[in-house]
């Protein structure tokens, strides 16, 4: 309904905003109370918009374990996966079969895909240094990962199912982290950088798959 919503600090604020100019067209104020991110003094905040304008949100710490956990479109708790852990980068297959979530193993962390209907999870990536910010195609057959096995995390392709050959997407010596992959399969957006500003890119994924900056500016970029 017009606004941007953005954290300022715990607190979860709106302020409006005109799209088609793309200036801010009052002040902000605020939503929500002691918000919950992703770990303390991370960008990200848990907190979602509907395109009908239906907010939900977390609130308190993250500390410890999480479960895995089913509600409907009212709220009400309708099943769990799996058991309690420290899961991160929680992501739903579109097709709605599998979940991927990062679990740590030490100080690093993996990859793990969950079956929905049988409830069992299976070990996606094994090497011993971080892989995180598993990403869905659009078709539910492959996943991109990042990987900090070369001293920066570098952008991997393998297949859903754990099996075949795992493809070198992107490697150079800039940290890269995946965000999103466009509906038709032919692009591939990521964030680069671990402090300010964090730039967005795009990477096709056909032709000579060069990246191409999509928004690059002294401010800190996400999705």
């Amino acid at each position: 309904a017009g606004h941007l919503l953005f954290l300022r600090e715990t607190t979860l604020m709106a302020q409006p905003f005109d799209a088609q100019r793309l200036q801010l067209t009052g002040e902000a104020f605020p939503v929500a109370e002691q918000i919950q991110t992703h770990s303390p003094g991370e960008l990200h905040g848990n907190f979602s918009v509907s395109e009908n304008g239906v907010l939900v949100y977390q609130t308190g710490t993250s500390a410890g374990g999480s479960q895995l956990t089913w509600f409907d479109r009212t709220g009400k708790q309708i099943g769990v996966l799996g058991d309690p852990a420290p899961y991160g980068d929680v992501w739903l297959s579109p097709d709605g079969k599998r979940v991927s979530v990062s679990i740590p193993s030490g100080s690093t962390r993996d990859i793990w895909v969950y079956d929905v209907a049988r409830g069992l999870k299976t070990r996606f990536t094994f090497d011993t240094t971080d892989e995180r910010a598993p990403i869905w195609s659009p078709d539910s057959s492959r996943i991109v990962v990042n990987s900090n096995r070369k001293g920066h995390f570098d952008l991997y392709l393998k297949p859903a199912s754990g099996a075949g050959t795992e493809e070198v997407l992107l490697e150079d010596k800039i940290d890269k982290y995946p965000m999103s992959w466009s509906a038709d399969g032919r692009f591939f957006l990521y964030r680069t950088g671990n402090t300010a500003p964090l730039d967005l890119f795009v990477l096709p994924l056909f032709g000579d798959r060069k990246p191409v900056p999509f928004l690059q500016t002294k401010f800190t970029k996400n999705n």
